[in-house]
């Protein structure tokens, strides 16, 4: 059974705008990371055969105004049985581009979630080759992320990353040239690990970063910036 205090929140307002109130987000087809998208399963530009999560979004949001909280409940526990659901915001590797998503909340930046999550699902997470760039930007994007979110620049910030890497990077992916745009996705790490002034990865229990306390993330900024 899913551990709700974790992964599942009994709460519809909380699903607005994401997949599990969509219309094209078919509940009656669950997969082990939530259902399948009758539009990116179909003719969309992202085929998701392993589901969308529940706490997914994109721009083909449609509203239905009849889903209950029970209907997308059920959905997820069947999803559970089928080998583990583990939400969007719970997967690793594309904070960075989760956190500018959440600060500009608009198209662009909510594709470019789509396309890097897909990305690093089916394409880096199946080959041993990336291992260690996943476990590695799995800690440096949680504290990237948080220091972005905590920035009285927040928004110039988030712009200037989306401009300048994930866009580009998302071409790169959707022309399959997907050396170049993990490339450009290190270039995109290292110079915000220097932005924030993040040490390097072994000053770190990397174990337990998602528990660092209000304290620790405090710490990591921006020089000069109280």
């Amino acid at each position: 059974m899913a551990d709700f205090t974790q992964k599942f929140v009994e709460d519809l307002s909380f699903y607005k705008y994401k997949c599990a109130t969509c219309q094209n987000y078919d509940l009656t087809k669950p997969t082990g990371y939530g259902c399948l998208c009758n539009v990116h399963n179909s003719h969309g530009l992202f085929i998701s055969p392993k589901g969308l999560a529940f706490d997914d979004s994109c721009s083909k949001y449609k509203l239905d105004r009849y889903r209950t909280i029970k209907e997308i409940k059920k959905a997820y526990e069947a999803c559970d049985r089928k080998g583990g659901y583990v939400p969007r915001a719970y997967s690793a590797w594309y904070y960075i581009a989760t956190a500018i998503r959440e600060i500009l909340n608009n198209e662009i930046s909510a594709e470019c979630y789509q396309v890097i999550a897909q990305f690093r699902d089916e394409y880096l997470q199946k080959d041993l080759r990336y291992w260690h760039y996943l476990v590695s930007y799995d800690i440096y994007g949680y504290l990237i992320a948080e220091a972005i979110k905590r920035d009285a620049l927040k928004e110039e910030i988030a712009n200037t990353v989306l401009g300048e890497y994930l866009f580009p990077i998302c071409c790169l992916i959707k022309d399959e040239k997907y050396d170049e745009a993990l490339n450009l996705y290190i270039t995109m790490v290292k110079e915000l690990k220097s932005l924030f002034e993040i040490p390097a990865i072994s000053e770190y229990d990397y174990t337990k970063i998602p528990a660092l306390t209000a304290d620790d993330l405090k710490r990591i900024r921006r020089p000069n910036v109280i």
